[in-house]
């Protein structure tokens, strides 16, 4: 953690609910984001407190912009980091286990969720193994996996 005096800048964000034009503007008006999408914040730090899935039009899109800018963020000396919302919980529960009931609970699934909540099929679409690893590599998303394997007694993609 940072030292409360240092002077890096800590930027947090929510809910951008896959509105990626919006969450660009965000991020370009903080300094953070270059006209080109390339990461100018520096050694600043984004915190993204989930919720990037749903309701608007590319929720993977802000997914990918968030992943890129980890990387970047990182090489020049700052950072980037996901807390999964539950809107990422749902998708990749979505992808996962769709519409199968959630054990002691048959009248529920993921499916039923993601759907009550704005699940967007293009976002389901364009969701790839690539994303799902990076999402579960996100403190929150190792939690979130223990989880799940322990009360479906199931390990790995396709359960």
């Amino acid at each position: 953690m940072d030292d409360l005096t240092d002077p890096v800048s800590h930027h947090v964000v929510s809910d951008v609910h896959g509105h990626l034009d919006e969450f660009r503007g965000a991020l370009q008006a903080a300094g953070l984001l270059g006209s080109d999408d390339a990461w100018t914040g520096g050694t600043d730090r984004l915190w993204v407190l989930g919720d990037l899935f749903d309701r608007g039009p590319d929720g993977v899109g802000a997914l990918d912009l968030v992943m890129r800018l980890q990387r970047e963020a990182e090489a020049a000396g700052g950072g980037a980091e996901l807390l999964l919302g539950n809107h990422e919980i749902l998708a990749i529960g979505m992808k996962w286990y769709g519409a199968e009931p959630v054990p002691g609970l048959p009248s529920r699934s993921f499916a039923a969720s993601w759907i009550r909540n704005g699940g967007r099929a293009s976002d389901q679409n364009r969701l790839t193994d690539e994303h799902l690893s990076w999402l579960l590599t996100r403190p929150s998303g190792r939690c979130w996996l223990r989880a799940t394997r322990r009360w479906s007694g199931r390990s790995g993609r396709g359960w």
